[in-house]
């Protein structure tokens, strides 16, 4: 079977489940296979074309959301548009870690009653987007792999009492970031370095305590 698709607002990821599949975008062609996920960008016109037992899960991230998330991860501004590789890094700890998130996701959602919590929609969100970003190369993965300056022992503690105080609300690594005055990887980095664990750790452990 063989499908056209006309260029959109969506980022598509193509995770394979069963079978063959070849994405064409102009002179490009990707050999798609269990196992191994593929990018399809947002201002590509594509083609399809699946063996008859193919079976794949598609996840769609519109583009402005997405380069958002990485202006604020970086704490920079993202003038020109995100062009991301198609194929992620067999060894990119990112790229593994959304291969095996994706299917407790889903277990997750299959045997979960909704309405869901405001909070953990959006943390999901975050986490998918961020493991998105860093496990596909693209022309702005330099910054994410520049060295950031030390945010200080004093901006942590302000990110942990802004946890503590907002336990109950969504919260986002964006989010604390702003109340602190420093980029977001600038903060998880610090978290890392005075602590030894991330933001968001801390915010599973502060809700695990309450009642």
């Amino acid at each position: 079977m063989g499908l056209e698709f006309p260029a959109n607002e969506f980022v598509a990821l193509l995770f394979p489940l069963r079978g063959k599949g070849e994405i064409i975008t102009g002179r490009t062609s990707i050999c798609v296979t269990a196992g191994a996920g593929v990018l399809v960008p947002s201002e590509a016109e594509h083609k399809s074309n699946y063996s008859v037992d193919y079976a794949h899960l598609v996840l769609r991230i519109r583009s402005g959301p997405l380069t958002e998330k990485l202006s604020a991860m970086t704490g920079a501004a993202i003038n020109a548009p995100l062009r991301m590789d198609p194929q992620p890094s067999p060894e990119n700890p990112a790229s593994q870690m959304l291969q095996r998130y994706l299917p407790l996701l889903l277990n997750t959602l299959d045997h979960a009653a909704p309405p869901f919590p405001d909070w953990w929609i959006t943390q999901t969100e975050q986490f998918v987007m961020t493991l998105v970003l860093c496990g596909h190369r693209h022309n702005y993965s330099h910054r994410l792999a520049q060295d950031m300056p030390d945010a200080g022992n004093r901006a942590v503690r302000q990110a942990e009492e802004y946890i503590e105080a907002n336990a109950q609300r969504a919260i986002t690594l964006e989010g604390l970031a702003e109340a602190t005055g420093v980029s977001a990887l600038t903060l998880l980095r610090s978290f890392k370095k005075y602590r030894g664990y991330s933001p968001m750790e801390f915010l599973l452990r502060v809700r695990a305590e309450r009642p």
